[in-house]
């Protein structure tokens, strides 16, 4: 299984691609989990506890488990939303990759989304921890990064017209400043996807319909390369 997770700054249409994607690979006949599909792979496990009671039957798992426990003990906000989504999505993730029943994962949000939601809405600094992760993750799955590139201030346009609310993104970073606090996720996006393999960038200034296109062929030419190594 290999998994592609699209990335970037809020409003660069990830959602819009991703479906786009999705409905094309499957229209070519190969098996394509969405974000729905791996987080909610298992509806009985998806209560904190029920998840921790299957983790714990999974003993590759503990490392994961460990450092994830240490990114929960760092956080400084005492919500740490971010910190179950990551939990969540790993373990779901594993498990999906083990049962195999897909051939390509397309995540419109995933482990450098939530990491990258960890260091600037909770306060989680240790790059030690979340490198761990990262390495856990790609020796386990084949993860491709999508980074879905647009301007800051086209970003700000679009949250301001969604109504997300420029707090949402500035009350952890020691500024008011919405422009700082959107270019800080942004770095900060770069810096956790560089843990993973080289990113795939898309200008998502282009046509949705252009960009889904290119990285169709890119998935699919990828795909071939994969089966023919192994």
């Amino acid at each position: 299984m290999v998994c592609y997770e699209l990335y970037g700054l809020p409003g660069a249409g990830k959602s819009t691609v991703a479906n786009i994607l999705i409905s094309e690979l499957r229209a070519k006949g190969y098996k394509v989990g969405s974000w729905d599909d791996v987080y909610y792979r298992c509806p009985n496990v998806i209560f904190k506890q029920s998840l921790k009671r299957e983790m714990l039957f999974h003993i590759n798992e503990y490392k994961l488990f460990f450092w994830c426990w240490k990114a929960y003990k760092n956080c400084k906000n005492p919500n740490r939303a971010f910190y179950n989504k990551l939990l969540i999505l790993t373990h779901q993730l594993l498990m999906v990759a083990e049962e195999n029943n897909y051939d390509i994962v397309i995540l419109e949000e995933g482990a450098i989304q939530y990491i990258s939601s960890l260091r600037y809405l909770e306060d989680f600094s240790d790059d030690k921890d979340y490198e761990r992760i990262s390495r856990y993750l790609n020796k386990r799955i084949i993860i491709h990064p999508v980074f879905c590139n647009i301007d800051i201030a086209e970003s700000m346009s679009r949250v301001r017209n969604r109504g997300y609310g420029s707090k949402r993104f500035t009350y952890s970073v020691g500024t008011e400043n919405f422009k700082q606090a959107m270019f800080y996720k942004e770095k900060n996006l770069r810096k956790i996807s560089s843990t993973f393999a080289p990113p795939i960038e898309i200008n998502m200034k282009s046509p949705v319909a252009d960009n889904a296109r290119l990285l169709v062929t890119e998935i699919l030419s990828r795909s071939l390369d994969e089966r023919n190594i192994a």
